[in-house]
């Protein structure tokens, strides 16, 4: 199954989408890439439930009956926001650095990251020897949740770091490329 995750015509980045069967199990899982494209793979004949999460925006459900014959199903979703369904978007109430998703990861992932008041910012990745191997951002960021894809193509298997620099706030996480 597989497809894209629209908002007012542009991709939605960083949406999750849950399959799950009649009796609620997960039977798959996906995440939209910059281009609000997903795909899940391995889905079983019978009805799913496909459930579309993303911060800032109003979640979407749909019941899909998957026959045998189904070889690539294509399911298209289209997000509201919050403000645009008359909500106030949540502004965090701390610093935080999440943990990246995929992890491991090949060849990309998605690092979040949230700020309660505007700060100069810096997100860099590091190798286990220290050396900064990309810096994803350095600028001034509002306050608000932030999604960073950090493309690791040409990059080494391994274990890497990122380190989040927001005003006095530091935060660093553990990544794992495996190529």
């Amino acid at each position: 199954m597989s497809g894209r995750v629209l908002s007012g015509g542009e991709p939605v980045e960083g949406a999750i989408l849950l399959a799950t069967n009649g009796q609620g199990q997960v039977v798959g899982t996906g995440m939209t890439d910059d281009t609000g494209v997903y795909a899940i793979d391995g889905i079983s004949a019978g009805e799913v439930t496909l459930t579309v999460e993303r911060d800032g925006y109003a979640g979407s459900e749909r019941r899909i009956p998957v026959t045998t014959t189904d070889f690539r199903l294509t399911q298209d979703f289209v997000l509201e926001t919050l403000t645009a369904l008359g909500g106030e978007p949540d502004l965090p109430a701390a610093f935080a650095l999440e943990q990246n998703y995929p992890n491991p990861f090949n060849p990309s992932t998605l690092i979040r990251y949230q700020l309660p008041e505007g700060s100069d910012v810096q997100l860099v990745v590091f190798d286990m020897l220290g050396r900064e191997v990309s810096t994803l951002v350095n600028e001034r960021k509002e306050a608000g949740v932030y999604d960073v894809r950090f493309d690791a193509s040409g990059l080494a298997s391994g274990l890497y770091f990122y380190r989040l620099k927001a005003g006095a706030f530091v935060q660093t996480r553990k990544l794992l490329l495996l190529h």
